[in-house]
């Protein structure tokens, strides 16, 4: 008088709660997590882009491109500015945030631009000081 016959029966039946134990919550899941990365990689290729020019309101608001050119610029004056992901209102709360004006240069004040994309991702890993 056995509840099943195979292990394998019973284990087909037990269903854990939420999202996990059901195969379309974790393929809902998988999903959303895929479609936020796709979005995260067009806003990060969106924001660092020269073609676009201040956008009024939702510079206030948002990390636009021209609030974003600030954070790469080798003319600041102060170490770090405008960290902000997507919303602005965080380097205005910490004290990072610095408004968009034309950038001269990109790149680290005193270190010099690397040559090309391998030395690019080297460079973290020569500990290159400041000139």
């Amino acid at each position: 008088a056995r509840l099943f016959r195979d292990p394998r029966e019973a284990a087909a039946r037990i269903r854990l709660p939420g999202p996990v134990g059901h195969r379309r919550g974790v393929i809902a899941v998988a999903l959303l997590v895929v479609t936020l990365q796709l979005l995260n990689i067009h806003y990060q290729a969106w924001v660092h882009t020269e073609l676009i020019g201040r956008l009024g309101i939702i510079d206030r608001i948002f990390n636009t491109p021209s609030n974003h050119r600030m954070h790469h610029s080798a003319a600041l004056r102060r170490e770090g500015a405008n960290f902000a992901g997507i919303l602005s209102v965080w380097d205005r709360l910490f004290g990072t945030y610095v408004p968009p004006e034309p950038v001269q240069a990109y790149g680290i004040a005193g270190v010099p631009a690397p040559h090309n994309v391998l030395d690019m991702y080297a460079a973290p890993f020569r500990g290159s000081k400041v000139q």
